[in-house]
Formats: C-alpha cells, sequence, structure tokens
C-alpha cells in the first residue's frame, strides 16, 4: 500500500494503523500528487491510499490516470468533513 497524503501527521497515523496489521505491508508515502503518481508507478502497489485534496493534484486526477496506467492498482480517495459540513 503507498500512502498519500499532505498532512505528514495523519499520514504517519495512517502507517501506523496499517502496519499493526501484519497482512498489509506500507511500501511508500507521499505529500503530494505528483511525487504519489510517481512512486505509484515505481513502486506498483497493490492499493493506494491517497487525499482527495492533496498539492500539485488530488487523488481524484490519480485514480483517472492509474485507471488506464496500472489497472491492477486500485485507489481508494480519502475525503475529510469540514466543520459545519452536512452529513
Amino acid at each position: 500500500m503507498l500512502i498519500g497524503d499532505g498532512d505528514s501527521t495523519f499520514r504517519r497515523a495512517l502507517r501506523a494503523s496499517f502496519e499493526s496489521d501484519p497482512c498489509i505491508e506500507v511500501v511508500g508515502e507521499a505529500d503530494d500528487g505528483a511525487q504519489a503518481l510517481g512512486l505509484v508507478r515505481w513502486l506498483r502497489p497493490d492499493v493506494a491510499l491517497v487525499d482527495a485534496d492533496m498539492p500539485s493534484f488530488g487523488g481524484g486526477a490519480i485514480a483517472r490516470i492509474l485507471r488506464t496506467e496500472l489497472p491492477e492498482t486500485r485507489v481508494v480517495v480519502l475525503t475529510r468533513a469540514t466543520a459545519g459540513a452536512r452529513r
């Protein structure tokens, strides 16, 4: 799994959470969309967990690119509710 998020504290928390499961290996982290895409292309993880609003470009763009380039990589795009958001 590759984790892409601009918030380093959140990224570390996700990594720690996933690494507690011996079935999941976190192979890389990225703090912006361009870096995440480059790492996915190089590392070819089974799953890329990316933030929708990363610097340079977000998870939606990464998902669209990888759908054609690396269809075997599953992309999960994270979104966060903001204060006052409707549920």
